[in-house]
């Protein structure tokens, strides 16, 4: 699995520009809570954040717990955002050029 840090790391968005990005972003972001995957990763990171304040309530620093296990669990939310993203993007941008070829075939 690739790890994408923002939008500029993900190969299929390189020849685009940073609207084009924002704009493909905006729409496919959309499409992520409607897959179960979406709400798993989301309930991943409260998980996360959970279990961090419980590990740091032992230690008595709970807060620090929880930042640790909320900054694990955001990134792993990221992740799952990250690849459906993709999944839509290619959808999206094989839309986009099939409508583009045509309107140039006509």
């Amino acid at each position: 699995m690739k790890l994408y840090w923002s939008l500029n790391n993900i190969p299929e968005l390189s020849h685009l520009s940073a609207q084009e990005k924002k704009f493909l972003w905006q729409k496919s972001s959309t499409k992520i809570f409607r897959d179960v995957h979406g709400w798993l990763g989301l309930l991943a990171c409260f998980l996360c954040t959970f279990f961090g304040n419980f590990v740091g309530r032992f230690f008595e620093f709970s807060s620090l717990g929880a930042a640790v296990g909320g900054g694990f669990g955001g990134f792993i939310y990221s992740q799952v955002i990250f690849y459906f993203a993709v999944k839509n993007y290619k959808d999206i941008l094989e839309d986009k050029y099939s409508l583009q070829q045509i309107s140039s075939d006509d």
